[in-house]
């Protein structure tokens, strides 16, 4: 269908008038007769200059639109109402809306309030949540294929580039989409699911909310880079105004790795709508700003009269001796500005001076190479310069002897200087490449390092070594670590005795906030000991003076570092001992106790009845029953005894407690004598 042509109607839908029109395509507004509503009718043509594999991608991405675009049905999602051909050119029939495009609110002195962004991010992310889970990737989340109602409804627009999960297609279309909003998988060709469109939106989000785009690029390559290797431009570079948990929802949404996304659009609208309560919502009078148009170039004004014609019968007649005159004058001039262009060739000055080199530079940009035929000077060396990694700025030094040619390649000029240097200075990766400024046309690649910083590092207490992205680095703090800049790192401080204590530092383009978080780390809590007591034939209680620390004969004890006491304690066979110990942090310790042998002591009365007491090791007397006691179990050794009846003096006895059975401790009528 030629472009110029606009047939009368596409199917049963009467063609109104033409919407608009882009590189492969028109949008028409139509009627559907049937049920007498407006429709838009996208069409697909202008591809007779494409080659047949470009054109038949087109058309298959077009028909992919239609399927995928149909198979939605969302408030937030324009609706397919019919696909078909007309004279073999595809049309998409859809659901027509009045609104504006949200490119149209991008820059400054345009932007949407705050809350309303979000609220444009939350009907967005509703939207790609009901295409992910239907298996439809969008592929293309930017502005301008997000439109806004007049009663603050956002539609998601133009699925050319969507792709359903379930499908496969050739490797052509691995790198489709607009560089400035796709997700660095995207730009690496890998397989994408629905985070690739969370990157996208959050990008257009950030844009509607900074007027600027987080990963600002003069080339497309250069974009590419940043959004691959470099972190994006922080937030609160340009809005310090919006809170700080919004913040830190950018820095997770356009993070590197789609792990560290939220996890799906529904999450992404969730987080959003979390935000925006806590903001107030977005006010009932909410008034939006104009949107940016495009700028109209304005027509020349119409002449303010015209010229007589001369009258009928009458003519100018030109004089022969002031024509001759002229043309010798021209003659004459033209003879002296030819001497004085050539006079390098054939005199030792040149009356043009520091004029020669911008002038032929001119000639050069109009010219091209025929400007050869007429330079008098030097010839500029042309050189076109790239660098590893590719899309990085790069400048020159001098920067008087190199000017950029139309196709951004270099010109060298030999009058300035006998050499250049292309410099690559970054806040990421650095690089320098000396180039001649005579020569044959090159092609040369500055090569780049990553930039690296010294920072100090300081901890309290000192002493600590340092690891760095799990390689130790240093061996006593303080000191002094070299990090690669523009990458985040992981570094740990420990000592001997003490937790290590782990710093995360984000990827910076500028040294300070790492300077910061290392110059005095604080180390972990000094490491417990632990102890173990060898076991006991018997229960035994196992303390540490001055510590919480308990357990018994056996079992694992956290003990503080230090010198400690163990107290050993069995009451039930009376026995207590102590033991010193230093214990050491993070070590364990164990503690050998030579545990005395155990005696049984039957005590008896007559009469029976006598309270029987024993004085343990504190000088305390502990009852331990009444007679006639069958055998008391006791560690050998001397134990003072007391043997006491009611309306009696206490009779008190010196014993000593042998290993196995003892003779039994007695007390006669004639001990109570007198008592």
């Amino acid at each position: 269908m030629p472009e110029t042509h606009t047939p009368a109607s596409f199917g049963r839908f009467d063609v109104v008038r033409e919407l608009g029109r882009g590189a492969f395509g028109r949008v028409f507004l139509a009627r559907d007769p049937t049920l007498d509503r407006l429709v838009a009718v996208k069409v697909l043509d202008g591809l007779d200059g494409l080659a047949d594999a470009e054109r038949r991608e087109a058309v298959e991405r077009f028909r992919r639109e239609a399927r995928a675009a149909a198979a939605l049905t969302h408030p937030n999602i324009v609706t397919i109402y019919d696909v078909g051909e007309q004279d073999g050119t595809p049309f998409i029939a859809m659901e027509y809306i009045e609104g504006t495009t949200l490119d149209r609110f991008t820059r400054k002195g345009h932007l949407l309030p705050a809350a309303k962004v979000l609220d444009v991010g939350i009907q967005a992310a509703t939207a790609l949540d009901a295409a992910h889970r239907a298996g439809i990737v969008h592929r293309d989340i930017k502005p301008a294929n997000l439109v806004l109602l007049a009663d603050g409804t956002v539609k998601v627009t133009d699925f050319g580039l969507a792709k359903d999960t379930t499908t496969t297609l050739t490797a052509s279309d691995s790198l489709l989409g607009t560089p400035n909003y796709m997700s660095p998988e995207q730009i690496a060709g890998r397989t994408l699911d629905g985070r690739s469109d969370l990157f996208s939106l959050a990008v257009s989000l950030y844009e509607l909310l900074a007027g600027q785009r987080p990963f600002p690029g003069d080339t497309v390559s250069s974009v590419l880079y940043r959004i691959v290797n470099e972190p994006p431009v922080p937030l609160a570079r340009h809005r310090p105004d919006l809170p700080q948990e919004l913040h830190r929802f950018f820095s997770r949404a356009l993070a590197k790795s789609p792990s560290q996304r939220p996890a799906d659009a529904a999450t992404f609208a969730n987080e959003l709508r979390r935000i925006l309560v806590k903001m107030g919502g977005v006010p009932k009078d909410l008034q939006l700003p104009e949107p940016t148009g495009p700028v109209r170039q304005e027509r020349p004004a119409p002449p303010r009269g015209r010229a007589r014609p001369a009258p009928a019968g009458r003519s100018r007649r030109r004089r022969p001796p002031v024509r001759n005159a002229i043309v010798l004058l021209l003659l004459i001039g033209l003879l002296g500005a030819v001497a004085a262009w050539t006079a390098p060739l054939w005199a030792d000055v040149d009356p043009l001076g520091d004029l020669r080199a911008p002038i032929e530079a001119r000639l050069a940009d109009w010219l091209g190479a025929a400007a050869g035929w007429i330079t008098i000077g030097p010839v500029e060396r042309r050189v076109e310069v790239t660098t590893d990694p590719p899309g990085l700025p790069v400048r020159a030094e001098p920067p008087d002897a190199v000017r950029r040619a139309g196709d951004g390649a270099f010109l060298l000029s030999p009058r300035v200087a006998d050499e250049v240097a292309f410099v690559v200075d970054g806040p990421c990766r650095s690089g320098r490449r000396d180039v001649a400024t005579e020569g044959e046309p090159a092609a040369i690649v500055v090569e780049t390092e990553p930039v690296v910083w010294e920072i100090e590092v300081g901890s309290s207490p000192e002493g600590a070594f340092v690891t760095v992205d799990g390689e130790r680095q240093a061996e006593r703090t303080p000191t002094s670590v070299r990090l690669e800049a523009c990458r985040e790192h992981v570094v740990e401080l420990g000592a001997p005795g003490r937790a290590p204590r782990v710093v995360e530092l984000a990827a910076q383009e500028s040294p300070d906030p790492w300077r910061a978080a290392l110059a005095e780390v604080e180390l972990g809590e000094p490491l417990a000991g632990e102890i173990v007591v060898s076991k006991a034939p018997w229960s035994v209680r196992v303390s540490v003076s001055g510590t919480r620390a308990r357990g018994r004969a056996g079992e694992v004890i956290s003990v503080p570092p230090g010198q400690r006491t163990i107290v050993l304690d069995a009451p039930e066979v009376f026995f207590h001992a102590t033991r010193k110990v230093r214990v050491r942090p993070g070590e364990r310790t164990r503690v050998e106790v030579a545990y005395p042998a155990l005696g049984i002591v039957p005590f008896r009365s007559v009469p029976p009845g006598a309270t029987v007491s024993i004085r343990d090791h504190r000088g305390r007397w502990r009852k331990i029953g009444r007679t006639q006691i069958a055998g008391q179990r006791l560690v050998e050794g001397e134990y003072d005894v007391r043997f006491e009846l009611e309306g009696r003096s206490a009779i008190e006895r010196r014993i000593r407690v042998t290993p196995g059975r003892n003779r039994p401790v007695a007390v006669g009528a004639r001990d109570w004598a007198g008592r």
